[in-house]
């Protein structure tokens, strides 16, 4: 959400029992404003949402790997620090009008 993916690899694929597991290595590039106004006692959260519009929960679910997941040595912000980070994955519902039955 928020930003146009630019390259995607799938690393594994296998299946397990009724499931299907596959592991990709997704390069996006996203965009989220923040407001600096209250620099140098500001702090910010930056949630990054992955969602696969053409399938339905119950058929594509996400994992979170907590074991390799994690924000790379190299990602410097001028004056800010990382002090957290957590993955999770959880379902969203987008609230709509119910369809009037024709």
């Amino acid at each position: 959400m928020d930003g146009s993916i630019e390259s995607k690899e799938t690393a594994d694929e296998f299946t397990s029992g009724d499931e299907r597991y596959a592991l990709s290595r997704v390069v996006a590039r996203m965009t989220k404003f923040f407001d600096v106004s209250r620099f140098p006692r500001d702090d910010h959260v930056l949630t990054i949402n992955i969602e696969a519009p053409a399938s339905e929960r119950g058929e594509l679910l996400f994992v979170a790997d907590h074991e390799s997941s994690g924000v790379s040595s190299r990602v410097q912000m001028g004056g800010y620090s990382i002090y957290q980070q957590a993955v999770l994955e959880k379902p969203h519902a987008y609230r709509s009008t119910p369809a009037t039955p024709v």
